[in-house]
């Protein structure tokens, strides 16, 4: 089976499951006990370096780095910055969290965030004794991400040692979101929303990668995805021919596509109707979609589109493969 994926300022008090922990000597504090004085000069430095990310000058960072770090000389700083870039991000951010840690001894420090079905493990491998670790949270018209910033006490001084930047929501949920909601509709046996579902869900499972953030639900999401993924493609044998249609259409893909409202399922079939002949194809079309959510099940409820793209067999090299796309759109 196959199934395809000077700035505003603005603080904002994230729901956690961690305010402050001691573990042995490390010592770590969230966001709101934070002193006054370490949070107003993380603020200037986060300020600095989305003044950077968000205008594209790299050279607005050099100031603040740690000699040692080595991602401005070796040009992850410069792929960050064109994804930052790529991402079309608006100018203001907001703070999603903050932790400090002093009197580090552990190689790896987990700390634990937020509660309920969002609740995740950051990794902390800085050898640093005193470090910052902001979160900051920005915006395009669609999707949130989040921008890592790793601070230490270097010298008596305040500098960046780690900068990381990853896409946490996806058409408006996180990947635990969107999880729940496979979960719910694998239960009413729409399979192909639950495995679409589950490939958002994948497209923003790490928003801080290098295996930093893990979230607390990583495991189940983990087997739950494997199954449903083994389950759909039992059911769903591709290619599949539909027998009752004359033409014999072939289905040889389900996915989905995303435009400005939202992600909706895709059908990719092959026809064995010339697609130049609009009228026959069109007809064939119908009554495909007439039993799509016979085969299918679900695959029409709650949305307001389906996509088709019927596909006519390239003739060897003489002529190309030709292909139209069909829209329904759902009065459901």
């Amino acid at each position: 089976m196959k199934f395809l994926k000077p700035y505003l300022f603005l603080l904002i008090t994230s729901t956690v499951f961690l305010v402050s922990c001691t573990n042995g000597k490390n010592e770590v504090t969230q966001q709101k006990q934070i002193p006054e004085e370490l949070t107003a000069t993380i603020q200037k430095l986060d300020n600095k370096v989305m003044g950077s990310l968000l205008s594209g000058e790299k050279g607005l960072l050099n100031p603040i780095v740690a000699a040692d770090y080595k991602d401005i000389q070796n040009g992850i700083i410069d792929t960050l910055i064109r994804g930052v870039q790529y991402a079309g991000l608006q100018d203001d951010f907001k703070v999603f969290d903050r932790f400090y840690i002093s009197n580090k001894e552990l190689d790896t420090l987990v700390i634990k965030a937020q509660s309920g079905v969002n609740a995740f493990t950051l990794k902390n491998t800085n050898a640093y004794k005193e470090q910052v670790i902001s979160l900051l949270l920005v915006t395009n018209d669609k999707d949130e991400y989040l921008v890592a910033n790793e601070y230490a006490k270097v010298a008596g001084e305040w500098k960046l040692t780690r900068l990381r930047f990853g896409q946490y929501t996806v058409a408006g949920k996180t990947a635990t979101q969107w999880y729940e909601e496979a979960k719910k509709n694998r239960e009413k046996g729409y399979l192909v929303d639950a495995v679409n579902n589950l490939l958002l869900s994948s497209d923003v499972a790490y928003p801080i990668a290098g295996g930093t953030w893990e979230y607390t639900l990583a495991p189940e999401i983990k087997k739950f995805y494997t199954s449903t993924l083994r389950e759909a493609a039992k059911k769903y044998r591709l290619p599949m021919e539909l027998s009752t249609i004359e033409s014999k259409p072939k289905i040889i893909n389900i996915s989905q596509k995303r435009v400005y409202e939202g992600y909706f399922p895709v059908i990719k079939y092959i026809t064995t109707i010339d697609l130049e002949d609009t009228e026959q194809a069109r007809l064939e079309n119908d009554k495909i979609h007439a039993q799509i959510d016979s085969i299918c099940k679900g695959i029409t409820a709650d949305k307001k589109y389906l996509f088709y793209t019927a596909i006519n067999r390239s003739q060897g090299n003489l002529k190309p493969r030709k292909s139209h796309q069909f829209v329904k759109e759902l009065t459901n």
